[in-house]
């Protein structure tokens, strides 16, 4: 029961602290057709979030304590990542997709593994909070929702990027990766 209570309350907290900064901007989208692109992937994350509680109360199951704490390292890194990529680009940072508070390609940081460390982060730490609550069918909303409409995402401020910046960003495109590569073990 106690664990149920906290972990409740940590999902609570999770996520209008993770969301705070979209619900306090007063930045506006630049085109109205853009403004989905922040709304939608900001519902359908809420709603995995939801769905892995009810989940977490439906289920039944017995409590993977290891698994829970497999999540909440998983949640701290993707939260670590986030928080860094955002402190990274510093003024550049927007909820919106727009490339006018852009002044270069940033090429330090996370930015030097993967091309959006932002939303790695942020699939990160969403599939941390289903660990913790051992809601393995919701990781599938997850996969089949969340990360596509990611990606979606990415593709729109790449195309905004490569606008402003041409050759640069498409040459930054080819040096990195979308997500970061992982080496063969020696």
């Amino acid at each position: 029961m106690i664990f149920t209570i906290l972990f409740f309350i940590f999902v609570i907290a999770a996520s209008i602290e993770g969301r705070r900064a979209v619900f306090l901007s007063k930045e506006k989208p630049e085109r109205i057709d853009k403004e989905w692109v922040m709304f939608i992937p900001l519902v359908t994350y809420i709603m995995i979030i939801s769905a892995g509680v009810v989940e977490y109360f439906i289920s039944g199951r017995q409590m993977n304590f290891t698994v829970s704490l497999l999540g909440l390292v998983v949640f701290i890194i993707g939260r670590t990542l986030r928080n860094l990529s955002i402190s990274t680009l510093g003024r550049s940072w927007s909820i919106h997709v727009k490339s006018d508070n852009v002044e270069c390609v940033i090429k330090k940081g996370p930015y030097r593994y993967t091309r959006h460390p932002y939303y790695l982060g942020s699939l990160v730490v969403l599939s941390g909070v289903l660990l913790i609550a051992n809601s393995y069918y919701s990781f599938l909303l997850v996969i089949f929702i969340q990360a596509p409409l990611y990606f979606i995402r990415m593709r729109i401020e790449e195309k905004e990027l490569s606008k402003k910046f041409g050759t640069e960003y498409s040459v930054y495109k080819k040096e990195t990766p979308l997500f970061p590569r992982i080496k063969k073990a020696i």
